[in-house]
């Protein structure tokens, strides 16, 4: 029985910035990835995985649709959160390695049509305290590196940053205090009296005080299941020198999103939910490859005529309510959470995972600031079901 350590299920940004916060709290850490660490499962990402990143933006899907879901008082309250992540985040990236942070901002664009919603997003934005600017002047930004791109407007969000992620991740997952165990699934949990009871797919089981489970592969748990909605994103990768991009996405109801980093250009799309829980077969894959090589003819002319070098596609997941689950269940239970979207909700995850140690180390107190943004990430207090 392993009861001074904490099991982490998955290796990724969430489950890594967790084993950092608690050993940086005096605990050992034991960390169970089924892939490559900072990568995501490796059986659902076919060929090249393309440059490392990790964007770390702000409020997402954007702050119209937050509101919808959210009381402006509670949409204040994640942005601060967002944005005190974001800072977590750069800082200990430069801490490790200045070189990591490649780029602080990031760009949303919209073709002439769709700068009535961008100036609404820049308006929301504003009344809950979002780092942001709207100007069609951000479109010079975007030209300064897309020449030939067509947008007609946009926004620059200060509250963003690209840093790479492999390598963030692995000087996470390099404190003396933490173990990995590589290409190991974690294939069921269960807590007892005596702990937390984790099997693998290697056929071995064994007890730990405490689990923390950091993935989105676990939305069939049965604490997730109908809260955790899973989907797929595709990305194309086309070979194209020249100068590095901040990351940029759309306002299109698509959501499309584009870099240039090493002379790699990624594409990407959000596509859609996986179908009776199948993670291992992208449906209808050509046609989405057809709908991003339709879009970049149309947006990003200088890519006209190329053929992508390669593509990967993974899972994402989103709760209802577009905030992650942090947190326990039931009340004392030895199993906690921290899931939720990887790439809007990222900067929130990032400062939930400095939380986990105040669910376990006694006597150990979070501050005022620390317990607003805990009660809204808490899954106790909110309604996550799907219809």
């Amino acid at each position: 029985m392993a009861e001074g350590i904490v099991a982490v299920v998955g290796g990724g940004h969430s489950g890594a910035s967790s084993a950092y916060h608690l050993a940086e709290a005096g605990l050992n850490v034991l960390v169970f990835d089924k892939g490559k660490l900072g990568k995501g499962p490796k059986s659902i990402y076919p060929g090249y995985l393309g440059p490392d990143k990790m964007i770390v933006t702000g409020l997402e899907p954007d702050p119209n649709s937050f509101l919808e879901k959210h009381s402006p008082e509670v949409a204040r309250t994640f942005v601060e959160l967002t944005h005190s992540g974001l800072d977590l985040q750069v800082s200990l990236a430069r801490q490790f390695d200045e070189r990591l942070v490649q780029h602080k901002g990031s760009l949303e664009v919209g073709t002439r049509g769709q700068l009535g919603l961008l100036k609404q997003q820049y308006e929301s934005a504003r009344s809950l305290g979002i780092r942001n600017g709207f100007k069609e002047k951000a479109i010079d930004y975007v030209m300064s590196f897309l020449p030939d791109a067509n947008f007609d407007g946009g926004l620059y969000h200060t509250a963003g940053a690209t840093i790479k992620s492999v390598e963030y991740v692995g000087y996470l997952l390099s404190h003396p205090r933490i173990t990995v165990v590589r290409e190991t699934k974690v294939t069921g949990l269960e807590e007892t009296i005596d702990g937390v009871t984790i099997r693998t797919d290697k056929g071995e089981t064994e007890v730990f005080g405490y689990a923390v489970v950091a993935t989105n592969g676990f939305f069939k748990d049965k604490n997730l299941e109908g809260k955790l909605k899973p989907k797929w994103s595709l990305i194309l990768l086309y070979n194209d020198p020249g100068k590095d991009t901040p990351n940029i996405w759309t306002c299109d109801p698509n959501f499309f999103y584009f870099l240039r980093r090493n002379g790699i250009f990624s594409v990407g799309k959000r596509c859609i939910e996986v179908i009776d829980n199948n993670i291992r077969e992208f449906p209808s894959l050509d046609h989405a490859i057809q709908e991003i090589e339709e879009w970049v003819k149309q947006h990003l002319p200088h890519l006209k005529g190329k053929r992508w070098d390669s593509y990967h596609y993974g899972i994402y997941a989103d709760t209802t309510d577009f905030i992650p689950i942090v947190g326990r269940f039931e009340d004392k239970s030895r199993i906690i959470y921290i899931v939720g979207c990887n790439g809007y909700n990222q900067a929130g995850l990032s400062y939930a995972a400095s939380f986990i140690p105040f669910m376990i180390v006694p006597n150990l107190r979070m501050n005022t600031q620390q317990e607003r943004f805990a009660e809204v990430l808490s899954p106790a207090n909110r309604d996550l079901i799907f219809n």
